[in-house]
C-alpha cells in the first residue's frame, strides 16, 4: 500500500513550519540579546529576574527540543517515548503560560502600586494553584491507562490551570478596582 502524496505534502509543510517557527524564535534571541545584556544581565538578581530567564530560555530549549521531534530528528518507535513526549509536551505548555501568568501578576502589582503583602499573596496564591495543578495532573495520568495517556494529558491539565488560577486572576483584578 503507498502513502498518498497528499499525506507526503502536508508532513513536509508541518516539517518546514516546525523548521522556521523555530528559526524565528532564534532570531528573536540573537537580536534582542544585547539588549538584555544590557538591561537585564547586570541588573540585580530579584524573583523577577530569575522567573524571566527561566522563561526566556526555558522556552527556547523547549520549542527546540519540540522542533526536533516535529521535523523527526529525534527518532521515536515506541509508545514508551509517545507517552513520554505527551507528557513533556504538556507540562512544558502549562509551564510557559504559567511563567508568563506569574510574570503578568508580578507586573500588574506594579503597575497598580500595591503594597507588597498584596504582591506577596497573590502570589503565593499563584503558587499554590499551580502545586495544586501538578498534583492533580500527575494524580490523573498516573491513574490513566496508558493508551490513553496521549490523548488525555493536555487537555485535562489545561482545564485545571484554567479552573485554579481563576482565584488569583479574581484578587488581582478586584485589589486593582
Amino acid at each position: 500500500m503507498s502513502i498518498p502524496s497528499t499525506f507526503l505534502s502536508h508532513v513536509f509543510t508541518r516539517k518546514l513550519f516546525a523548521l522556521v517557527g523555530n528559526a524565528l524564535l532564534v532570531y528573536d534571541y540573537l537580536i534582542t540579546l544585547s539588549l538584555e545584556i544590557t538591561y537585564v544581565w547586570d541588573a540585580p538578581w530579584t524573583a523577577v529576574k530569575a522567573i524571566f530567564l527561566i522563561n526566556r530560555y526555558g522556552n527556547l530549549i523547549g520549542q527546540t527540543f519540540v522542533m526536533l521531534e516535529e521535523t523527526g530528528y529525534l527518532s521515536h518507535n515506541s509508545q514508551k517515548f509517545c507517552v513520554a513526549y505527551e507528557l513533556y509536551c504538556s507540562f512544558f505548555a502549562i509551564f510557559s503560560g504559567e511563567s508568563i501568568r506569574l510574570l503578568v501578576i508580578m507586573r500588574a502589582c506594579a503597575i497598580l502600586g500595591f503594597k507588597r503583602s498584596i504582591a506577596v499573596l497573590a502570589n503565593t496564591l499563584y503558587v499554590i494553584c499551580a502545586l495544586t495543578i501538578l498534583a492533580a495532573s500527575l494524580y490523573l495520568l498516573r491513574n490513566a491507562e496508558s493508551n490513553v495517556v496521549c490523548f488525555f494529558s493536555f487537555q485535562c491539565m489545561s482545564n485545571i490551570t484554567a479552573t485554579l488560577n481563576s482565584p488569583v486572576d479574581a484578587l488581582v483584578h478586584t485589589v486593582g478596582e
